[in-house]
């Protein structure tokens, strides 16, 4: 592993407007980052200072190339992973609020502007979550944005337990994030999620109704590494509530079904996806594990499929 800096000058001034780090992890998809970092530079920065920050976590293809053409701090890694790439950017960024976007992921105009006007209004809150629309892998949209517009603010570690934040929804102010010593390495998948409910735990957080980001579907079925990320979903629930009395855990109850019904509409998704590739096998799997994670969910799910269509 190493770490090495190809440092765009760090932005000094004596502006008063907030200072935003935009934290970028990619590791060999060129045209993604590309989408990423022009989402970020065509942000309205009225209200805002603009710090974008990529993580290069050991590409071997023309990705610095690709980073070399934009107004960006490059952070080179390799080997890191997610989580250490991402805690990577954190400690480089300088901005009094930091958002995560993944390399696949779009921001939308008016992101940073509309969560900025949150902490303005609730200097309490320590991060503020938009709304996610899924798309396509040409950034086509189908459904609805989620989570829903009047989702509530405030104390909502309840709420984040039963969805998992699109990390590139969420701003989050600097000295908080470092606070608790950014992501938790140890998890392989969803160290995201672990890191707003630790949030969440100590702090009020708040939310905005405007759709921030667009939240890219790969092309193709992951149901393997799906089914690999459930433990971590199971010990990341435990570990974030084991702290409550034991009423509060039992009130918990409906909030774990959400969860698992977040989580069980991945597989069938996957499995619609294999079904659309005849690959009848994958499809079956997809279902299995679905079946395996909440029946009652898989059941649910699949009819709604069968009646209304994959999307």
């Amino acid at each position: 592993m190493n770490v090495s800096t190809a440092d765009a000058s760090i932005p000094t001034s004596p502006d008063a407007r907030p200072l935003v780090s935009v934290i970028i992890t990619t590791r060999n998809r060129p045209s993604a980052v590309r989408q990423a970092i022009e989402s970020a530079l065509r942000l309205d920065t009225t209200t805002f200072r603009l710090d974008l920050v990529v993580v290069d976590d050991g590409s071997d293809d023309d990705t610095p190339e690709v980073l070399g053409e934009y107004p960006v701090r490059v952070v080179r890694t390799t080997g890191l992973g997610i989580p250490g790439a991402r805690n990577t950017g954190l400690h480089a960024a300088v901005g009094d609020f930091v958002n995560f976007l993944d390399d696949d992921d779009v921001l939308l105009a008016g992101a940073i502007e509309a969560q900025l006007a949150a902490f303005r209004a609730h200097p309490e809150y320590a991060s503020v979550l938009g709304r996610a629309q899924r798309t396509d892998p040409n950034l086509v949209p189908f459904e609805e944005p989620f989570p829903d517009a009047d989702a509530p603010s405030g104390w909502i570690l309840h709420e984040l337990l039963g969805y998992q934040p699109q990390i590139g929804t969420v701003l989050t102010r600097h000295e908080v994030a470092a606070q608790l010593g950014g992501f938790n390495a140890r998890y392989a998948g969803d160290d995201e999620w672990d890191f707003h409910l630790r949030i969440a735990k100590q702090f009020p957080v708040g939310r905005v109704p405007q759709t921030v980001m667009l939240f890219r579907q790969r092309d193709g079925a992951e149901e393997e590494q799906q089914w690999r990320r459930t433990r971590y979903v199971r010990e990341i629930f435990a570990v974030n509530t084991n702290h409550l009395p034991l009423r509060e855990r039992l009130a918990l109850r409906p909030t774990r079904w959400r969860m698992r019904g977040w989580n069980c509409y991945a597989f069938v998704r996957y499995a619609q996806l294999n079904r659309a590739e005849r690959e009848y096998r994958r499809t079956a799997k997809s279902l299995y594990y679905a079946f395996r994670w909440s029946p009652p969910h898989t059941i649910a799910l699949t009819a709604r499929w069968l009646v209304r269509g994959p999307r």
